[in-house]
């Protein structure tokens, strides 16, 4: 019988219909993970996190429903947070589809239910490509999930009516001794009295114990403080880290291929430079010494008290000298600008989102400007702006409706500021009504692909409540190409509603 069944060949068995059913959702959607039968048969948390992220990157559903950590699944470890990440993407889909799920966070978790994981695959597939409204998908379940925990905490657990007992009858009084004799009374006092002092001397030496410790435990924080100090006053300095090397050129490739034609021509690659490297030097030299590194420290528990305390990100970052940007260098934007503009502006620069103004300045001195009264800097940070004015002699404004109407620019900027604003396209439209009517440059910098998340105070972001609308852009492959033809789609129509047209010179 052993060998019959040995030589006996073994009939491959069929994928259940549900995983097939997901297989077909997802893949044309994702490259990865693999959607293997053996995972979608008992999904892990790391899987599906994986699949909800990838989800998110190709289609942008979901985009701004997580926090900074729950968007790494490396820090989702113990189960509680992993039933809460299920819960807000199970939420999220039942709001876009518009109907319930019937999946238990919990039982995912613990590795039951596939057949409604994997249901909820094929739902999180299908919102993803109907075009809905993600940021008021995200916004609503967010909404729902704050009410819902709010009203768990608010409502008190339901019990059994109280029974309303019969009062019992107070006991009676204990019977009271015959008061002593005067002379009895004397001498208990003068026991007592003397006795008195022995039971303080008996306390003390406990009390003086716990007065020693908590007086130690000072002492200790203390002595630790001062050592921090000296060692930060003294700025010992150690060997440098092990850090990453300056990029080479293979850190500015782009695949070109991926373009359309119509950028595919225009497009300049940069190249490390000189100012680049001064830029990661400067970064790197805080972190080479024990003073720096301190400060450091220092600098990131004093940040994260402010954000508990209710101050943005950047506020907060401008108080204690952690901003830190670089876009390009001058040497890197000049071949930009002569691109776009073989006579470059050299009047009025008005630059939006300007941060700490160094890029901002350079930006100035690619396209001539070298006299900072004629660069306009907004930013919303009130700190950032003193240091506008007073490191570079920009003309600091909080908003556009601080500026005189009429007032108009021969090149305005938005660099890295677009996709942290509630309109994007909008944005775009006011900063081209900006532009002197002869003629003007708009230059832009943003991450692709582009999304927007907007800050809140504390360590807390929401997406945009008018989300540029980006179109997927056909004739070219994905990724790249794909995300920079659509925000370049995106950006160009909003600047000709906000211009009046291409007519005009502009």
């Amino acid at each position: 019988e052993t060998a019959s069944n040995a030589l006996t060949p073994r009939t491959h068995m069929a994928d259940p219909e549900w995983v097939t059913a997901t297989q077909t959702a997802l893949g044309p959607l994702i490259k990865r993970p693999k959607l293997t039968a053996a995972l979608l048969s008992k999904p892990p948390f790391r899987f599906l996190h994986d699949i909800v992220s990838e989800v998110t990157r190709a289609t942008g559903f979901a985009d701004g429903l997580f926090s900074e950590d729950e968007l790494q699944s490396g820090r989702i470890k113990e189960k509680e947070l992993k039933i809460a990440y299920l819960s807000k993407i199970f939420k999220c889909v039942e709001v876009a589809s518009g109907g319930a799920l019937g999946v238990r966070p919990g039982k995912v978790v613990a590795g039951m239910e596939p057949e409604n994981t994997n249901a909820f695959l094929v739902a999180l597939a299908r919102v993803a490509t109907s075009g809905v409204d993600n940021a008021g998908v995200v916004a609503s379940t967010l909404d729902a999930i704050a009410a819902s925990a709010k009203s768990s905490s608010s409502s008190p657990p339901a019990s059994a009516p109280p029974v309303q007992a019969e009062p019992l009858p107070p006991p009676p009084p204990p019977p009271q001794p015959p008061p002593p004799p005067p002379q009895q009374q004397q001498q208990q006092q003068q026991r007592l009295a003397a006795t008195v002092p022995t039971r303080l001397q008996s306390c003390q030496p406990t009390q003086c114990l716990s007065v020693a410790m908590r007086l130690s435990s000072d002492c200790l924080r203390i002595a630790a403080l001062l050592c921090t100090l000296t060692l930060v006053c003294l700025g010992l300095q150690l060997p440098t880290p092990a850090l990453r090397s300056d990029p080479g050129a293979e850190a500015y490739s782009v695949d070109a291929g991926s373009l359309p034609e119509s950028l595919r021509s225009t497009l300049i690659a940069s190249a490390p430079d000189a100012e680049t490297s001064a830029f990661l030097a400067a970064s790197r030299s805080e972190a080479a010494s024990l003073r720096g590194r301190w400060a450091l420290l220092l600098k990131h528990k004093a940040y994260a008290v402010l954000l508990r305390l209710g101050w943005t990100r950047v506020d907060a970052s401008a108080a204690l000298g952690r901003v830190r940007m670089f876009v390009a260098s001058s040497a890197q934007l000049r071949p930009l600008l002569e691109r776009a503009a073989p006579q470059p502006p050299s009047s009025l620069l008005l630059d939006i989102g300007s941060g700490t103004g160094t890029v901002t300045h350079a930006l100035a001195s690619a396209i001539g400007l070298s006299d900072g009264s004629r660069v306009t800097a907004l930013e919303s940070s009130a700190p950032l702006r003193r240091e506008l004015g007073r490191r570079w002699g920009f003309r600091a404004a909080a908003s556009l409706s601080e500026l005189d109407p009429r007032e108009r620019f021969q090149a305005v900027s938005l660099l890295n500021v677009l996709d942290r604003v509630d309109d994007p396209a909008g944005l775009l439209r006011s900063a081209a009504s900006r532009l002197d009517p002869a003629g003007g440059l708009v230059v832009c910098a943003v991450v692709l692909p582009f999304r927007g998340s907007v800050q809140l105070p504390g360590d807390r972001r929401r997406p945009p409540r008018r989300p540029l609308q980006l179109r997927r852009a056909s004739g070219h492959t994905r990724g790249f190409g794909r995300a920079a033809a659509a925000f370049v789609d995106a950006a160009l129509e909003a600047l000709r509603q906000g211009g009046g047209g291409a007519e005009g010179g502009r």
